[in-house]
């Protein structure tokens, strides 16, 4: 079944899905890679502003569907609806990442919380921001988006 074909028998129009801001050939949304976004921009802040610290420690994982309903999206319904109706490959793809990501992040929280905000800053940049990289580029559609190395785990 074609992209088009997918999105039309779940009731989702090409409209509904440009609106809630969902990549019609990936069916994925890019607002949730914003959870994941805020934290790596906090890391990355933190040997200048300390301050930060509580904000990255009380950062914990969300999958897909629980980041829209907690957020209350207002098109979580299209959202959701179409993460469900994705390419399964595509799913399964975005999970890996996200695992990764997850994993990645609670590393560097364990950095911070030993002291070191320079060293989980530097992993930020070095370590977290290639896989949201990578993310986007599935999210968006990229042929050229890479999946996640085997070294993470």
């Amino acid at each position: 079944m074609n992209t088009a074909d997918r999105d039309h028998a779940i009731g989702l129009s090409q409209a509904a899905l440009r609106a809630a801001h969902v990549n019609p050939d990936t069916g994925l949304a890019t607002d949730y890679l914003n959870h994941f976004n805020e934290v790596a921009m906090l890391l990355e802040m933190l040997p200048d502003m300390p301050d930060c610290v509580d904000d990255v420690l009380a950062w914990t994982p969300r999958g897909y569907d629980t980041h829209f309903e907690a957020t209350g999206h207002s098109h979580r319904a299209v959202v959701i609806a179409a993460w469900r109706a994705a390419p399964e490959t595509v799913r399964d793809q975005l999970d890996a990442l996200i695992a990764a990501i997850d994993h990645t992040i609670a590393g560097l929280q364990a950095r911070v919380r030993s002291g070191d905000a320079c060293g989980a800053a530097e992993g930020a940049r070095l370590e977290l921001a290639p896989l949201l990289a990578s993310a986007r580029g599935l999210v968006n559609g990229d042929p050229t988006a890479q999946t996640v190395p085997d070294t993470l785990f």
